[in-house]
């Protein structure tokens, strides 16, 4: 496979514990025996077709709410207490919300089953990239 060169996310390494986008992918499964030596067949860079793939997989790039979801957990970092918003249940867990769209994604998780936090990989630019909130990987 040759490199494509509007392959934009690259990565640091494929182990989980050196780079945030490998763990992220280990995460949600998509980083696995095909996919690992396709990134490093293009130098540590993902090809094109797997972005495309990730993101089909994922339903991805968020639009609407779900965006708008994104943005607001980026701007608070102590996240979003649901009982104050009338939101009750376990609406995060449900994969056809918001919440539990960015909580199926393991972009978000919930404390004390009332407050509705953003995780690392939310701050990361690859992962931004990825999920559409950012037009490009870099910071």
């Amino acid at each position: 496979m040759q490199t494509d060169c509007k392959s934009l996310v690259t990565f640091v390494s494929l182990n989980p514990n050196q780079d945030p986008i490998a763990n992220w992918f280990w995460c949600l499964g998509f980083l696995n025996k095909t996919v690992g030596p396709q990134i490093e067949k293009a130098e540590m860079k993902l090809p094109k077709e797997l972005e495309t793939q990730f993101r089909k997989q994922f339903c991805l790039p968020f639009e609407g709410d779900t965006a708008k979801l994104f943005r607001e957990l980026l701007n608070d970092v102590n996240g979003i207490n649901l009982p104050e918003r009338g939101i009750l249940g376990e609406v995060w867990n449900d994969p056809r919300t918001t919440f539990g769209k960015l909580h199926g994604l393991c972009l978000a998780r919930i404390q004390d089953r009332s407050v509705f936090r953003p995780l690392k990989i939310m701050f990361e630019p690859r992962a931004q990239y990825l999920v559409g909130i950012r037009p490009t990987p870099i910071a």
